[in-house]
């Protein structure tokens, strides 16, 4: 299969790539490690989810060799890097802090699209920067939750990946045909 017509693919991070959540397992790190310090990292929070994210994010980074990620899906992401067959993005609401290491970590990514602490890059906000560096649909997405249904209309292609039960209820009233699905 020409894997090309997928690019640029930009892939989700949480319950896409990886099986869970960052954030949580950042938080319950943190929880674990030092309880007052994470209490005191939730007050963050009145600044807004991004500022949260990265404020969390730098006092328990998470180890990216430990996540539990979706094996099937990311030796398809091995395939389409090994084929060139063009541009792999990590796009994700995650901050970067959290983000880059596991991009690193894979060696596969050519660019990080990550929450950096004053917008958090989920839904609509994500679709529009994905729209903005690569164009009203013109780009593949690679997704999994009712939240990546805004950044799937604006998608040339779209893919999902352990497809939540929300997201496909949502679906069942859309025109979104997958190319692609993975369980």
């Amino acid at each position: 299969m020409d894997l090309s017509v997928f690019s640029p693919l930009c892939v989700d991070l949480d319950g896409t790539l990886i099986k869970n959540d960052v954030l949580f397992i950042s938080w319950k790190l943190l929880l674990k490690k030092n309880f007052f310090h994470a209490i005191m990292v939730l007050f963050t929070a009145i600044k807004g989810r991004a500022f949260f994210k990265q404020q969390l994010a730098k006092v328990s980074p998470v180890l990216p060799e430990n996540l539990d990620y979706n094996l099937p899906f990311l030796e398809f992401l091995k395939q389409y890097k090994k084929q060139k067959s063009g541009v792999l993005v990590l796009a994700t609401a995650t901050d970067i802090h959290l983000a880059q290491p596991i991009a690193d970590y894979l060696g596969i990514f050519d660019l990080v699209i990550a929450s950096k602490g004053s917008k958090n890059l989920r839904a609509k906000a994500k679709a529009d920067v994905l729209c903005k560096n690569f164009g009203y649909r013109q780009y593949t997405y690679a997704g999994n939750a009712y939240d990546d249904i805004a950044v799937w209309d604006c998608s040339k292609h779209t893919i999902s990946v352990n497809l939540s039960l929300r997201a496909r209820r949502a679906l069942k009233n859309r025109q979104i045909t997958f190319d692609l699905c993975f369980e």
